[in-house]
Parts: C-alpha cells; structure tokens; sequence
C-alpha cells in the first residue's frame, strides 16, 4: 500500500512572528491549520499510512494529527537539526518500502493524488514532480522538461539574470524508494530534491 511522507519540520522564518509559536504547517487557512487539508488530500486518495517529518515545535503538529486521525497509520521522523527535503526523506527511510508520495506541511496544492499516481506509473518514473506555471519563479524552483514531460534543467530560487522558465515546483512528488540511493547525507547537512538531487 501506498505511503505518503510529509515534510513538516521546517521553521517558518521567513514569515515570523506568525511561527514563533507554531511551527508553520499550523498556521490557520479558513479557520484550520493547514497541515489539515493536505492530511484530508492525503487521506482522499485512499491512503492511510503516513510518515511525518518533524522538528521545530514537533509537539503541535503530533497531538492535533493523534486527534484528527487516529484512523491513520502515522509514524513521525524527528530531525534534531535540519536535514532539508531530501535529508529529511533519507532519515525515514526506514519507513519507506514502496512508492511514496511526498507533499510539503506548509503549502496547500490542488492535485488529485490518484491521477499523479496513474501518470507515475505510466511513465515508469523514479520520481514525478508536479509544476505549475507562475508568474514570479524567483520564490520557487524552476524546471525545464523535454517533450517527453522529462525534467532536464532545474534550479531553486533563481536570480532575475538565471530566470530560463516560468514551471515552478509545487513541492509536491511522487517517488519509487530507489530514489533514496541517490540522496547523500554524508557530512553534508541540508540535502535539498531541488539543489541536490533534481538535475541541474
């Protein structure tokens, strides 16, 4: 059965004061910490066994999630220092058998999860990455895909002088655990997918 892993252990500082006493993924939208709809996204597409990466103020986001949904199947990965996207994947591992999907605590994508799963298995991926057309890409990472919807160039947060598209990453992937092989952690701190592990 399908996994999903959630990155939820990130510090929120670029929005403070509102994470100084939350982390990020508990911010409220329309009145619900975030965190809630994409667990509800998750649980829509049938699948009940969650991994959630954690770190700052780590308690939080535990006792709503065993509140909300004690149907689910949760196990938490705890990152005593910041790991990044990919760091923070590797360290669960332990958890990670099949494909998996891996959706960002802290931004809310309107994907159909069952869709994504039937386009990742048609392509025979090791991993899929859902992209959006934006506007600015300077806050997000940007890609580049041939014309078989393959990623071929990819860089994070560009410059105004290193803008070569307008296809930003959602944070939102689907992945085959092969992946994890190619995630280094040796000495390295943060591993990101978009800086470390995404061709560049």
């Amino acid at each position: 059965m399908i996994k999903a892993v959630l990155m939820a252990g990130g510090k929120g500082s670029r929005i403070r004061p509102l994470t100084l006493s939350r982390p990020k993924p508990m911010i409220p939208v329309a009145n619900r910490p975030m965190i809630e709809y994409i667990v509800d996204r998750i649980k829509k597409s049938g699948c009940n066994d969650l991994v959630v990466t954690l770190s700052y103020l780590k308690n939080q986001i535990k006792s709503l999630l065993s509140e909300k949904y004690p149907e689910m199947n949760i196990n938490y990965s705890v990152e005593n220092s910041p790991l990044g996207t990919a760091g923070g994947v590797k360290k669960a591992a332990q958890h990670i058998k099949d494909t998996f999907f891996v959706l960002s605590g802290d931004v809310l994508v309107d994907v159909d999860l069952n869709k994504l799963l039937e386009f990742h298995q048609r392509k025979k991926a090791l991993a899929t990455v859902v992209l959006t057309p934006v506007d600015d890409p300077s806050h997000f990472g940007i890609a580049v895909l041939d014309e078989e919807n393959q990623i071929i160039k990819f860089k994070e947060k560009p410059a105004a002088s290193e803008v070569f598209s307008k296809i930003a990453n959602t944070g939102t992937y689907i992945m085959e655990p092969e992946i994890l092989d190619y995630i280094d952690t040796a000495d390295k701190g943060e591993i990101d997918f978009s800086k470390d592990v995404f061709p560049h």
